[in-house]
């Protein structure tokens, strides 16, 4: 182009016309090349924080080229998230999140995909004598779905489909257009998008909708269910009460295994007429029993999973309806005092409150986001919300959250209350209009871990001001070991700390929150294990973020990468102690109720005082869990998992009889460990003889470990301490004879797959003798120091043999190794 111009001699206008043409065509394009080039950087999942460098260098080339790139990036995702993808997609992504959440591959892990699949699950686990655990998204924060070592892990992702209302079974046929039915594992944004066929088109309406969401689409609907998700209106349902009805196997008075469809009483919200049900049922393979019964139903409602699977789901529709919502700061000692007035004028309300104290007119204060939502007849397109908002829906948000929190943790005093103050006032919206799921769903693309304790209505800002009087107490002693000046600089590669050992102690022992609290109203429901059983209720939100970047800085840096791996790992155990250290102050002093789906941290004594039910649902928990295959982690926790196998008397050793038990040996190729556990009366025996009992154990499992574990890049160190868990008695050997004590958090129950080989044992009251591919399995592993096969093995040609006396000193002997 520019050779055909030389040619042309152009007069100097004309020429300085054609140069500036040419210039804005190269700039053009300049510009076009920098945004495609951030677009490909945003949009890579394992974008670093140190190439933020490279994006400003960019936008210094072309300014504008972030902002152009940040909008084609989210309206790529955004596009993404609303598109319904096919099931076998939806249930390798499913996979891939249960595999990173619990350890399990992929493998392992069952996608039944009718209920017929679901029975023999349950026949084949009672058989073997494992647990079953059903998990939705794989998203839970919480150990509600985690398994225990012994667990078949159920995905819901094959559960999926929307279905058809059988109108001829209703009590009211014309009820059926106001019902939707799926199956448990659909997630929200799936049934979503199936009612609304113009999801970017603000003018068409939705003909049905669901009247209130959480804040993410991603739930599954079993588990949005059955941790009791909720969003924010003293006058909207929280999701239990959005369900009509679902349908659950599980186990009946007899031990026998049925498929139920569980309703309220008759005349009390049950949709089903008896007699059309079950003439509808007589020819079904596996017929569906009708249970009208509030007791049952209320009770299966928020079950965390422990009185059966969950199949599917009717849902409550009602006519699709726009929200129009206003975001404005505020201060809280403005909002408490108007606090009951805000919460009866306004359909949806809720708070975003600054936890740290903020200068107010020369009054220290708590800055708040205010956020009203109220039903209006038509879309109107009163205005937009911050672009802010929209990103946090992208992997931008992700990347933008670790940074920040790397700066936080580096220098806490002066940046979290800058990271703070930005988070609750950067979303203010003057005003914005749309359908109502798009107004009330966030879906935040940030890795956090949060707890969310919930009070009476009526004690709500007595229960805030507790809180945030806790958060400043912390931050005023954290000022006191690090005073100032602080560094403010915005650069990543900002030096730690002089004192870094004390920095992390401060993260440690007087933690602070990272982001803002969430502050919500939901109205009382009749679920025994809900968080709003019977009362009108307020609940107080504590996300602190984590990152997914920190352990991705340059590998030219190792030093900072293992240094802030270090802090990051203080910063991780200070954030659980808040976690528990809030939950108990609300406990104390509010009767305070956990989210199932966060981090919570209740004892059984504690459930009873908090649920006034639930010792009525323990009852219904008996017998649908009699067997103990619905047991795992939370059950544990709460001392309520089922033992039907043991006896509640000692068991003695009689003489020249060696007491009979069953072996199951496991190994966990990724990770190279294995375990060896003991069950039955021998397990109780066991434990007599090793220890002083606390508690009756369950079970008796060595862990040994063929290589040294991992955790954040640093080596676990050896100890000679063993761990002691009710129920659950774990002790954890290396191959060399150690006792190994691994950290609590660490996981390594959970983590276990679901390879086993399976065998017997005896104890003598000396040796215990493992035969079998157990047997087999435990040889192979201890004796090679390696992996072992995928498959069970082949039994042996002679039994291991363990020496109770070394077992009970902390070290042990292998014979006939």
């Amino acid at each position: 182009m520019l050779e055909v111009l030389v040619d042309m001699a152009p007069d100097k206008d004309v020429e300085s016309d054609q140069s500036l043409r040419c210039q804005e065509e190269k700039s053009a394009m300049a510009s076009q090349d920098s945004t495609n080039r951030a677009v490909t950087l945003l949009s890579d999942r394992a974008l670093r924080p140190d190439q933020a460098s490279d994006l400003a260098g960019m936008e210094a080339e072309a300014p504008g080229t972030i902002e152009a790139a940040s909008q084609k990036v989210f309206e790529q995702q955004r596009d993404e998230l609303r598109a319904i993808v096919d099931d076998e997609h939806q249930c390798r992504k499913v996979a891939r999140q249960i595999e990173n959440r619990y350890g399990i591959d992929e493998k392992d892990i069952h996608q039944p995909e009718s209920v017929g699949d679901l029975v023999a699950l349950l026949e084949q686990a009672r058989q073997i004598g494992v647990a079953v655990r059903a998990v939705g998204s794989a998203r839970s924060l919480s150990d509600a779905p985690t398994p225990t070592s012994d667990t078949m892990m159920v995905s819901t992702c094959g559960l999926a489909d929307s279905l058809p209302v059988d109108a001829e079974v209703l009590q009211d046929s014309a009820q059926a257009e106001r019902l939707y039915r799926c199956g448990a594992g659909r997630t929200v944004a799936e049934i979503l998008a199936e009612l609304d066929p113009h999801p970017d088109d603000p003018t068409q309406p939705m003909a049905y909708t669901l009247q209130n969401l959480g804040a993410g689409q991603f739930q599954a609907v079993v588990g949005a269910l059955c941790t009791s998700t909720h969003g924010s209106g003293l006058h909207q349902p929280s999701f239990p009460q959005l369900v009509a009805a679902y349908r659950m196997v599980t186990f009946d008075e007899a031990g026998e295994i049925v498929a139920l469809q569980l309703e309220p009483s008759p005349g009390n919200g049950a949709i089903s007429n008896p007699d059309a049900f079950a003439a509808s049922q007589s020819q079904a393979d596996i017929p569906v029993t009708l249970v009208q019964d509030d007791a049952q139903f209320n009770a299966g409602l928020v079950s965390l999973s422990c009185l059966g699977i969950i199949y599917e789901v009717y849902l409550k529709l009602v006519p699709g309806f726009y929200l129009e919502e206003h975001r404005f700061t505020d201060w809280w000692s403005n909002v408490k005092t108007q606090l009951s007035e805000l919460l009866n004028d306004n359909d949806y309300f809720e708070l975003l409150i600054d936890p740290l104290q903020s200068d107010n007119n020369g009054v220290p204060d708590n800055r708040v986001m205010r956020t009203q939502r109220n039903r209006v007849e038509t879309y109107h397109d009163c205005g937009e919300r911050p672009l802010v908002m929209e990103l946090a829906t992208t992997e931008i948000g992700r990347i933008t959250s670790a940074i920040l929190l790397e700066w936080a943790i580096k220098s806490p005093p002066a940046r979290v209350p800058r990271n703070l103050h930005t988070g609750t006032t950067a979303t203010e919206v003057d005003c914005y209009t749309d359908k109502n799921y798009h107004v009330l769903q966030l879906n935040l693309n940030i890795n956090s871990a949060s707890t969310e304790p919930a009070v009476a209505v009526e004690h709500a800002a007595d229960a805030i001001d507790a809180v945030l009087a806790k958060v400043q107490a912390n931050f005023e002693d954290m000022k006191r070991r690090f005073p100032p000046p602080y560094d403010l600089g915005l650069d990543l590669d900002t030096p730690f700390h002089e004192d870094i050992d004390a920095l992390k102690a401060a993260w440690r022992e007087v933690p602070i929150p990272t982001s803002p609290l969430g502050v919500r109203f939901v109205p009382a429901n009749e679920a025994p294990l809900s968080q709003m059983y019977q009362r009108a209720t307020c609940t107080i939100e504590m996300p602190m973020p984590g990152s997914d970047y920190l352990d991705q800085r340059s590998a030219d840096d190792p030093v900072y990468r293992l240094r802030m791996l270090d802090l990051y790992e203080a910063y991780l155990d200070g954030r659980q102690k808040l976690f528990k250290e809030v939950e108990q102050l609300l406990i104390d002093r509010f009767d305070a109720r956990p989210h199932w789906g966060q981090a919570n941290f209740l004892d059984r004594d504690t459930a009873a005082r908090v649920l006034p039910a639930f010792e009525n649902w323990l009852d219904i928990y008996r017998v649908r869990n009699a067997t103990g295959l619905f047991n795992g982690a939370l059950t544990d926790r709460l001392n309520i998992s089922m033992h039907p196998d043991l006896d509640d008397d000692p068991v003695p050793l009689p003489d020249g009889q060696p007491v009979q038990g069953k072996a199951v040996f496991r190994h966990n190729r990724s990770e190279n460990r294995g375990s060896l556990k003991l069950k039955d009366g021998l397990a109780k025996l066991l434990y007599q003889r090793l220890t002083q009992p606390v508690e009756e154990p369950r079970c008796y499992t060595l862990f040994f470990l063929s290589n040294r574990c991992k955790r954040m890049g640093v080596s676990c160190v050896a100890s000679t301490q063993n761990l002691i868990y009710p129920y659950v008695v774990e002790f954890r050997f290396a191959p060399t004879g150690e006792l190994l004590s691994l950290t609590e958090d660490y996981d390594l129950d959970n983590a276990l797959a679901l390879n086993r080989n399976s065998g017997t044992a005896s104890f003598d009251g000396r040796y215990i003798t493992i035969r079998g591919a157990a047997a087999t399995g435990l040889r192979e592993f201890v004796r090679a120091g390696r992996r072992v096969s995928a498959q069970p093995l082949p039994e042996p040609e002679g039994p291991v043999v363990l020496r109770l006396e070394s077992l009970a000193s902390g070290n042990w002997d292998v014979e006939p190794f």
